[in-house]
C-alpha cells in the first residue's frame, strides 16, 4: 500500500510541475507611426586618443562625469567642469581594451573652449562608442576617470 501511495504521490507531483508550453516565436507588435521629430539625434563619435594628447592640446580640461547610462547605442552623460562659457565636450577612449571577460575601457571627458573662471558648470553629451565594437562584439565595461563604478555598455543595441 505504501508504494502505492509514492507511485501516486510521485506521479500528482510530477504532473503539477509540468506547465503548459508558451508559444515563444509569436512575433511581437511594432508600432510603426512613430513621427520624425521624435527620432533620437545622432550622437558625437567618441575621440581615440592619448589621453595625454588631450590633456596637452590648449583649452582643454578634465570634466569630471556625474551621470553615466546607456540610451540604445549612444552614452549619456552629465558632467560638470570650471569655466565661464559652454564648453566642447569631447569623450576620449585611449584604443586600449583590458584583458578581462567582459573587457574594459578606460575613458575621459574633456571640455575645451570654456575661458578662465571658476564657476562651476554643468553640461551634457551624447557619444557612439560603436569604434569598440571593433574589438568585441557583445559588452564592454567603461571605467571613467574621476568617476566612481562602472557601466556595462551593450554594443550594438536598438
Amino acid at each position: 500500500m505504501k508504494k502505492w501511495w509514492w507511485l501516486i504521490s510521485g506521479v500528482l507531483l510530477a504532473y503539477a510541475a509540468c506547465k503548459t508550453k508558451k508559444n515563444i516565436d509569436a512575433p511581437m507588435a511594432v508600432k510603426e507611426d512613430i513621427p520624425e521629430s521624435a527620432s533620437k539625434p545622432a550622437c558625437e563619435p567618441v575621440v581615440v586618443a592619448a589621453f595625454q594628447t588631450m590633456e596637452d592640446s590648449a583649452g582643454a580640461q578634465v570634466a569630471i562625469p556625474k551621470e553615466v547610462y546607456q540610451d540604445g547605442n549612444c552614452l549619456r552623460i552629465t558632467y560638470q567642469y570650471s569655466g565661464c562659457q559652454e564648453g566642447k565636450a569631447k569623450l576620449v577612449w585611449n584604443g586600449l581594451l583590458l584583458k578581462s571577460y567582459p573587457p574594459q575601457a578606460l575613458l575621459a571627458m574633456y571640455v575645451s573652449d570654456v575661458g578662465d573662471c571658476e564657476r562651476l558648470l554643468e553640461g551634457f553629451g551624447e557619444f557612439d562608442l560603436n569604434v569598440l565594437a571593433q574589438h568585441t562584439d557583445s559588452i564592454v565595461m567603461l571605467r571613467f576617470r574621476d568617476f566612481d563604478g562602472r557601466l556595462p555598455y551593450y554594443l550594438n543595441r536598438d
